[in-house]
């Protein structure tokens, strides 16, 4: 069986690898995903600023998007529930 020390080496060496991989602070992308309705489809700017329109099915929210105007965005669909997430260690 590997050993997380036999991986990472100290305690404290994985805890840099484990924020730098996965940020103290939520990221501007993040913040836009957890802001937007769950379990629906969410039109977001290209430059990833800004949810443009939403919808309960895809070709719904890529209706509203479309009528914005706005060029070169992309739909997501956004999960049924947050669930955190964390790296346990043995």
């Amino acid at each position: 069986m590997t050993r997380r020390s036999d991986l990472f080496g100290s305690s404290n060496q994985f805890r840099y690898l484990k924020n730098s991989l996965m940020g103290t602070t939520e990221s501007p992308r993040l913040e836009l995903l957890r802001s937007a309705p769950l379990d629906s489809w969410i039109a977001v700017s290209h430059d990833e600023s800004r949810v443009l329109a939403t919808g309960k099915t895809f070709v719904e929210a890529d209706a509203a998007a479309q009528e914005t105007g706005e060029e070169g965005y992309f739909l997501i669909k956004t999960p049924d529930a947050w669930i955190p997430r964390t790296l346990c260690e043995p």
